[in-house]
C-alpha cells in the first residue's frame, strides 16, 4: 500500500541536531520515524510519523529505554485506532513499568536514571503530543510567535505539589529551585525508581491540527541559532534544553 502525503506534511525526512552540553556524557536520546506506518506495517493509506526527545538525567539508561520502546508501545496500543489520548497514556505507563521491571530483573543497582520526554505522532493533519516533565514541543508559524504545544510539569506548581503530597512525598526549595523530596527538579519522568510513587510517567496529551501557516525553523530561538534547510522536524535548544519543533512546509 502506498502512503499518501498531503501538502501539509510532504517533506520526507526530518532535520536533526543535538547538543551534549556541559555534561561528560550525552544522556539524551531522540527518535525519528518519519514513515512509522510503513515500519510497523500499519494498514492505513495515511502517512504516520513518530518523533520524540528523551531528556535523560542521572545517566542515559531511562532515556535509551524509552527511545527504543515508546513508539512500538504507542503504535501497537489497543487504543491507537480509536482513542489517541488513551493510547499515549497506555504507552507511556507501560514503557515506564517495563523499564523498572527490566532494571530489577537485570540486577542493576543504579536506580537513579530518569528521563523526561515529549513524543509527537503526526497522522495526516493531526499532531498528537504527549509529554512528561519539562520536555517541550513547539510549532513555528508565519507572522506569529512560536506556539508551545505543551504545558510542562513543574514540581512547584499547585497541581503537581498536591499530587506529590497526596502520594506521601514533599516539595522543598533548594537554592531557589523547587525539588521533589529535596532532590529532583522534575515531577514526571520515565525511571527515577528511587523516587516512585512521587515521580510518575503519566503524560498529558494534546492535539494540534496543521493550519497551513507553519514554517521551517530559521534565525534565533531564545539566543540559540539553528537553521534547517531541509525538512519537517528539527531538534534545537530552547533555554538550553533540547526541544522538538514540529515544522512543515514553507521557506526560511
Amino acid at each position: 500500500m502506498q502512503a499518501k502525503y498531503g501538502p501539509s506534511w510532504s517533506s520526507p525526512l526530518p532535520q536533526i541536531a543535538e547538543d551534549q552540553g556541559p555534561r561528560a556524557h550525552m544522556e539524551d536520546r531522540f527518535v525519528s520515524l518519519p514513515f512509522a506506518n510503513e515500519l510497523f506495517s500499519l494498514s492505513t493509506s495515511t502517512r504516520i510519523s513518530f518523533f520524540g526527545v528523551m531528556d535523560g538525567h542521572g545517566g542515559p539508561q531511562a532515556a535509551e529505554y524509552a527511545a527504543r520502546h515508546l513508539a512500538p508501545a504507542l503504535l501497537r496500543s489497543p487504543h491507537f485506532a480509536t482513542d489517541m489520548r488513551a493510547a499515549m497514556r497506555d504507552a507511556f505507563l507501560k514503557v515506564d513499568a517495563a523499564y523498572e521491571d527490566a532494571v530489577h530483573r537485570g540486577g542493576d543497582r543504579d536506580l537513579s536514571p530518569g528521563a523526561t520526554a515529549v513524543a509527537v505522532l503526526v497522522r495526516g493533519d493531526e499532531v498528537w503530543v504527549g509529554w512528561v516533565g519539562d520536555s517541550e514541543a513547539v510549532v513555528f508559524r508565519k507572522k506569529a510567535d512560536p506556539l508551545r504545544l505543551v504545558n510542562i510539569h513543574k514540581v512547584g506548581s499547585a497541581s503537581e505539589r498536591s499530587r506529590i503530597e497526596a502520594a506521601g512525598g514533599f516539595v522543598s526549595t533548594v537554592k531557589g529551585v523547587a525539588r521533589l523530596n529535596g532532590l529532583l527538579a522534575v515531577s514526571r519522568a520515565f525511571g527515577d525508581i528511587t523516587l516512585k510513587p512521587y515521580v510518575v510517567a503519566e503524560p498529558d496529551v494534546m492535539l494540534y491540527n496543521f493550519r497551513g501557516d507553519e514554517v521551517r525553523v530559521g534565525g534565533k530561538v531564545r539566543g540559540k541559532e539553528r537553521k534547517s534547510r531541509g525538512k519537517s522536524v528539527v531538534f534545537v535548544l530552547v533555554n538550553g534544553k533540547m526541544c522538538l519543533f514540529v515544522l512543515v512546509k514553507g521557506q526560511i
